[in-house]
């Protein structure tokens, strides 16, 4: 990031930062090998220009947390029978295992959205 380039730029963006994030910021552009990159400002266009954007579905979001909802709403239930000294019934049983399974696709679900976020 030494180079320095010729260029007239009639504009400018102030960034503050504290010092980890500089610190962050510092170490990201350092990392970056490319010789395209002659200045910081060099880096940010690319980030730009790059137009690297995530799309999630967030009706999808929104179904699955009203299907968790309903979900606890159901293992509450059932923990406060069990809790009660009651036994599960086999309706329960069955309710409460297929709940444990949505509950495991759904987190796999944030999981996945969490990886693409942190990309």
């Amino acid at each position: 990031m030494n180079q320095k380039v010729n260029r007239r730029r009639s504009n400018s963006i102030t960034i503050r930062f504290d010092d980890s994030e500089k610190r962050e910021w510092l170490k990201y552009c350092d990392s970056l090998s490319e010789p395209q990159f002659g200045s910081y400002a060099d880096v940010i266009l690319h980030l730009i220009r790059s137009n690297t954007t995530i799309q999630i579905d967030l009706k999808s979001l929104r179904d699955n947390t009203i299907a968790l909802n309903k979900i606890g709403a159901n293992l509450n239930q059932i923990a406060k029978a069990c809790n009660s000294g009651k036994q599960l019934d086999a309706g329960s049983y069955v309710c409460f295992k297929e709940a444990l399974n949505v509950l495991k696709i759904n987190k796999d679900n944030l999981n996945n959205i969490w990886q693409l976020l942190k990309q």
